[in-house]
């Protein structure tokens, strides 16, 4: 089973265009970085801007919030990051065998709620995919000690 991790971005950036894993500065950020890499087969970026991001993917700062977009440009950025999973769904779910037996793809959540909302207008990932949301009901400093704490279990 492959584990994509997606991380949620950061309203620390930097002031130049960067790729985007090396765009978000912040903390919190950094640390959901560090993890997706040691757990994840792949990760993503969830950016308020940009919608789905590979890492590698070279983009401007920009100061954009989804909490802060009104409620029809929030649904149109679910929209548009439910369509870029969907279009990665058949490099990630395993199909194998006569009968055509699919191993579902894990997701690792490690972002705010608002920028998971994709997941429930998309019937169609979720029959695809099994959704661990680790970071869920915790607020920033609670978020940033279960990654450390994950991170010196590691060391």
């Amino acid at each position: 089973m492959k584990r994509i991790v997606l991380v949620g971005c950061g309203k620390e950036k930097l002031s130049r265009p960067a790729k985007a894993k090396d765009m978000y500065t912040g903390p919190l950020f950094k640390k959901a970085r560090a993890y997706a890499e040691r757990i994840g087969d792949s990760w993503w970026i969830l950016s308020a801007k940009y919608g789905l991001l590979d890492p590698e993917e070279k983009i401007d700062p920009y100061d954009e919030m989804l909490t802060k977009k009104p409620k029809k440009e929030r649904h149109w950025w679910n929209v548009n990051v439910r369509n870029s999973i969907s279009c990665n769904l058949l490099q990630w779910i395993e199909v194998s065998g006569p009968n055509v037996r699919c191993v579902p793809a894990k997701f690792v959540c490690l972002a705010g709620e608002p920028y998971l909302e994709f997941f429930e207008i998309s019937p169609e990932i979720r029959k695809c995919c099994i959704i661990e949301k680790p970071l869920a009901g915790m607020g920033i400093g609670q978020r940033l000690q279960f990654l450390s704490l994950k991170e010196k279990r590691r060391a």
